[in-house]
């Protein structure tokens, strides 16, 4: 897909300089014979700090203390986006030297290809691109990137994940009241769904259906009904044979700092190994779960699915939902309590291993006003009976907002501009949100459906990949189209 909007850009009159992605990616673009002046980038080297081989990036120099300086936050951020790719357990001095490569190739490559803008595919969060966006913003070099609304079936275009000034600059030309009939057919739609009570609005990749996919717990060997089926219709040897060689003989690439390549089984080895050390995370976080009382004043803290970009980098220091829960439990008012709640899919879904820690949930429940809840509590009962939620940028917050319940933001979101919704970063700040709370504070419906209209105006129905493609209710040629528009009016604002 990314390659047809590339092509379109090309036509208005952009030339591409740099291209980074997956080999298989690249090999379809060198087929069509095009971009011959474009540098390609795998994906697989980039992780490792290895520059792309055409690019001389020997007389690129070291940057000095002052230049890193200016870089502290981003250097913590990417030892964090590090876990995602560290399979071995790097040491952390390793990581820094491959983080101070990081600096030094995009610093140096953009001194040297003078690029006008960098468009990414999505907020950065893998560790080499969030060093380049962060090294671009220094540099006074545009930033251009979409992040999918995936309860919408819509993509925001942006300039910086920490401001989404577009979106709020479109709020402050709405100065009358908006209705509902004001609405597209889908926004009203959506908000209908999410404030009836009565309909299950459940997000798409919180169904059974999206999460079964990823349940499986991969095996090393063949079942006996496969083997039989195989006997049956005489494909057993050849089938043996294509085993053997796919599992054993033919290795693939895993994008992580040293470059791992697995052959088949050994990467079942390593996933089989992976769920035993999520169902030891999970079993620890059921030991502590607590029976629910909906009459008690309490804050529904959802927790995000590590590693993944809602936490870093969008979280910025908040990666740390430990130190998220602390600071609430501090602040919260005397009798209040915090009912935490795990994402289910940290023990479902690929790489939750690296998202926490054996007594990870001990440690942040450190204090008697946390209470951990089963995980599979619905989360809009939970919403319903709240004071507040609190989240990093999870759309559990959106969704309280609209039912009419605020939320507590630590993060970066595009929904942190919607009256309701309150950034805190600390815990005089919580104290101060809490305050608002006890004297009634909520969400103003106007305020919100205002807000509403100015995501209708600056998003577009878009996907960014066909995992989305179903909630926004395009084609493909459709969506081509969409973003290439998006992106040209970006680099022309």
């Amino acid at each position: 897909m990314l390659i047809d909007v590339a092509r379109n850009l090309v036509k208005e009159g952009h030339e591409i300089l740099y291209w980074e992605a997956s080999k298989k990616y690249f090999d379809a673009v060198r087929k069509s014979g095009e971009f011959k002046n474009t540098v390609f980038h795998s994906t697989y080297e980039a992780v490792r700090g290895v520059p792309s081989p055409d690019i001389e990036d020997t007389l690129f120099p070291s940057v000095g203390k002052d230049f890193l300086d200016e870089l502290l936050s981003c250097e913590s951020q990417v030892l964090s986006m590090m876990m995602s790719v560290d399979y071995d357990s790097m040491p952390l001095l390793q990581k820094k030297k491959i983080f101070y490569e990081y600096v030094r190739y995009s610093n140096g490559l953009i001194d040297k290809l003078k690029p006008e803008a960098i468009v990414f595919g999505d907020i950065p969060h893998i560790a080499h691109q969030y060093t380049l966006y962060k090294v671009a913003k220094l540099k006074g070099i545009k930033t251009i990137m979409f992040r999918t609304i995936p309860v919408l079936g819509r993509l925001i275009f942006l300039t910086d994940h920490t401001e989404y000034k577009e979106l709020k600059n479109t709020m402050d030309t709405i100065k009358e009241p908006v209705v509902i009939d004001d609405l597209s057919e889908d926004m009203k739609k959506y908000y209908l769904l999410q404030t009836n009570l009565q309909k299950d609005a459940t997000p798409f990749y919180m169904k059974d259906k999206y999460r079964n996919e990823f349940k499986k717990i991969p095996r090393l060997l063949p079942s006996f009904a496969i083997i039989f089926q195989h006997i049956q219709k005489g494909t057993f040897l050849k089938t043996v044979r294509g085993y053997i060689k796919m599992n054993f003989f033919i290795k693939r690439k895993i994008a992580s700092l040293d470059g791992i390549e697995i052959s088949g089984f050994a990467l079942k080895r390593k996933e089989a190994r992976a769920q035993k050390i999520k169902e030891a995370f999970r079993k620890e976080y059921e030991s502590l779960v607590e029976p629910i009382d909906y009459k008690k004043k309490y804050i529904y803290v959802a927790l995000h699915k590590q590693p993944e970009a809602s936490t870093s980098a969008m979280g910025g220091v908040f990666t740390d939902q430990i130190l998220m829960v602390d600071i609430l439990s501090q602040a919260l008012p005397k009798n209040w309590i915090l009912y935490v709640k795990e994402s289910i899919i940290q023990w479902e879904n690929p790489r939750g291993e690296l998202g926490r820690y054996s007594g990870y949930y001990k440690n942040m429940k450190k204090r008697d006003n946390i209470k951990f809840i089963d995980a599979s509590t619905n989360t809009f009962k939970l919403i319903e009976h709240a004071k507040a939620i609190a989240t990093v940028t999870g759309t559990v917050g959106w969704e309280a907002i609209l039912r009419g319940k605020p939320a507590l933001i630590f993060g970066y979101i595009w929904y942190s501009h919607c009256d309701g919704a309150f950034r805190v970063v600390d815990v005089p700040s919580c104290k101060e949100v809490f305050n608002l709370i006890e004297k009634g504070r909520k969400p103003d419906k106007q305020k919100v459906l205002n807000f509403l209209k100015a995501l209708d105006i600056t998003t577009v129905k878009a996907f960014p990949n066909l995992r989305f493609k179903e909630d926004a209710g395009i084609s493909i040629e459709e969506n081509i189209k969409v973003v290439t528009k998006s992106i040209l009016e970006m680099l022309k604002s």
